[in-house]
């Protein structure tokens, strides 16, 4: 037996959770990208929830920004978004609490910049904020759900607040992106957010990533979405029936972002596109 066999083995030990019958794009991304820590906790049950300063971050302008589109004033969006930024802060790691007063300091700079950005969406019909979205796969036992920030008439907007520029989409929203345009059939954009700090101050900008405009096609992200669900049910299913040789196969689904060039993905892409 080697050293994968006998940890997944002494893993089957562990009270197993039961399968999902909804799976978020967050989850999918955990298994792609941290699938040890993604088995211990969504199957194993065994890891606690930890939030992080970036993600009250996000959450915190994103729910002020709501506030902002339905009418609230600025002060009103202000508080809500701080009262959001320190919603989980006893799960938060001491060394972040500093962020997170930054953050609240600079907060009415957020809003700004998002709500003068937003503006630019009046000539849609803004049919909810904070959407919950679904869409059953024929390739999966489970839901693929979601929720979008802002969801119009004929688009969606998922708001996103980084640290510097995007240059494009990265794995893990395309996935994302994947999931809403599946449950919506709809165009979507992913909004950046993104506050530099120059000598002069803190500067805060607005830039668009449009889903369907991306070097790698919506088709390509669909696929790798359906591998990766494909893989997770195995998983569940394996550890449920003790099935470690097959366990240890679908744990090994491709990161796509740990190759390093364009022969290797498709290489890993197509392999696993044979299962």
């Amino acid at each position: 037996m080697n050293q994968e066999q006998k940890y997944f083995e002494d893993s089957l030990e562990a009270t197993l959770l039961v399968k999902p019958t909804k799976v978020s794009p967050s989850t999918i991304n955990s298994f792609i990208e941290t699938r040890s820590k993604w088995y211990m906790g969504k199957v194993a049950g065994v890891s606690a929830f930890v939030t992080s300063d970036y993600l009250q971050r996000g959450k915190g302008i994103e729910n002020g920004l709501q506030c902002l589109l339905q009418g609230g004033s600025e002060q009103d969006a202000v508080e809500v978004a701080a009262k959001e930024l320190w919603n989980f802060q006893d799960t938060i790691p001491q060394d972040q609490i500093d962020k997170l007063k930054d953050y609240e300091f600079y907060m009415p700079q957020y809003l700004k910049c998002a709500w003068e950005h937003y503006s630019r969406y009046h000539f849609f019909k803004l049919q909810a904020a904070q959407a919950v979205v679904e869409h059953q796969p024929d390739y999966c036992s489970f839901k693929l759900y979601g929720y979008v920030d802002f969801l119009y008439d004929r688009m969606w907007t998922d708001l996103k607040v980084l640290s510097r520029k995007p240059s494009g989409l990265t794995q893990g929203y395309s996935i994302q992106g994947a999931v809403y345009h599946l449950a919506t059939n709809k165009p979507g954009i992913f909004t950046c957010l993104v506050r530099t700090n120059p000598k002069a101050g803190p500067q805060f900008n607005m830039y668009e990533e449009h889903l369907l405009k991306q070097p790698r096609p919506f088709e390509f992200w669909s696929n790798y979405l359906r591998m990766a669900c494909i893989a997770m049910e195995g998983v569940y299913d394996c550890a449920q029936s003790g099935d470690v040789d097959n366990l240890i196969k679908h744990m090994s689904f491709p990161n796509l972002d740990a190759y390093y060039g364009d022969n290797e993905i498709n290489e890993a892409f197509a392999f696993w596109s044979k299962l």
